[in-house]
């Protein structure tokens, strides 16, 4: 039977084109996409493209499942945040359609998906955490703040539940925002207390979480498991970003970092294409910054290693033989930009 995949939202991610790439290596295969836009870039290079409303639009689930049997998909590949609850719920109904999808169940994608009920597990896990707070107001949130900053260090705010950098902010000193203010560029991520107490809304429409900034190495680890059970990992120091997404970065090992990742998965009961993402703090101890239960943006550099995680994904979907390829954390990659016609 051909493989036709369906990738139901993210065609003009950062990502999509690479994670294409991926998918055809796979002799035969057929990848459909859609987005909300429509004209994201992926649609001219997709073998097909739907418009898709937002997932918390109540016709949501029926737009995918519609798309998907007019293509005749046989796999559904999520590569974005937002859908993850919905699909995970669905995985009988689309079994019921003949449509495969790997993908972790909604009791893991609760807590994976959310960063402060992830901060929480890692304590009763016994795993290194930062320092954190999770608040839902403006007052909450500069309490918060105050309790966690000593000798002014930084503090991290971003969303429990979030997609990419989207919220995400760095609370630094004064006098650092404006020795630095003509360096940085347009989109940084660095705020003051000040620019803050006239930013923020009373109320906020979501949780935050309030952390610890750690200063050292960050680190992107790819991953497949199968229930609970690591089959493959990766990991990826993240040396540069742009919109969250590695675009530079190089391949190392870590036996701490991959042990967390095990004990996590296990734990977690996660299942399908995952990425883990942690940091260093002042003493070098590694601590869990967030899981994406799904692709990554930069997951396709990993064929540089020697693994193709979304062609493995769609065959532990389907049922494939895996033929688990060693990975192999040597040499460095970089990204760039490429122009399509539309």
């Amino acid at each position: 039977m051909p493989v036709k995949v369906l990738i139901p939202s993210g065609a003009g991610s950062p990502g999509f084109g690479g994670i294409l790439e991926c998918l055809k290596e796979l002799d035969g295969i057929q990848v459909f996409a859609g987005d909300m836009n429509p004209n994201s870039y992926g649609k001219f290079l997709a073998d097909g493209f739907f418009e898709v409303p937002p997932p918390e639009d109540p016709h949501y689930l029926e737009s995918v499942i519609q798309n998907a049997v007019k293509f005749g998909c046989n796999v559904i590949l999520p590569i974005t945040t937002r859908e993850l609850p919905i699909l995970s719920a669905a995985d009988k109904v689309l079994a019921e359609k003949g449509i495969a999808i790997v993908i972790s169940p909604p009791g893991a994608m609760d807590k994976a998906n959310n960063k402060g009920r992830m901060y929480c597990f890692l304590h009763q896990c016994r795993l290194p955490c930062v320092n954190f707070d999770i608040v839902n107001s403006k007052v909450a949130f500069f309490e918060a703040v105050k309790r966690l900053q000593k000798n002014g260090k930084k503090i991290v705010m971003k969303p429990a539940v979030g997609n990419g950098s989207r919220g995400f902010r760095i609370i630094v000193p004064e006098e650092e925002i404006r020795s630095i203010y003509f360096q940085n560029k347009a989109g940084a991520v660095e705020t003051t207390m000040s620019a803050l107490h006239a930013e923020l809304p009373d109320q906020f429409p979501g949780e935050i979480v309030v952390s610890d900034y750690l200063p050292g190495i960050e680190y992107s680890v790819d991953l497949l498991a199968d229930r609970g059970k690591v089959l493959v990992s990766t990991i990826r120091v993240r040396e540069k970003t742009v919109s969250g997404i590695s675009v530079k970065g190089t391949f190392v090992e870590d036996a701490e970092i991959e042990k967390q990742c095990r004990i996590l998965t296990d734990n977690l009961d996660l299942h399908g294409p995952l990425g883990m993402q942690f940091k260093r703090d002042e003493d070098g101890v590694a601590k869990l910054l967030e899981i994406n239960p799904r692709l990554q943006g930069a997951v396709s550099t990993c064929r540089f290693a020697g693994v193709n995680y979304p062609v493995l994904a769609v065959k532990l979907a389907i049922g494939d033989e895996l033929n688990i390829p060693e990975s192999r954390p040597r040499g460095a990659f970089h990204r760039y930009w490429k122009d399509i016609q539309a």
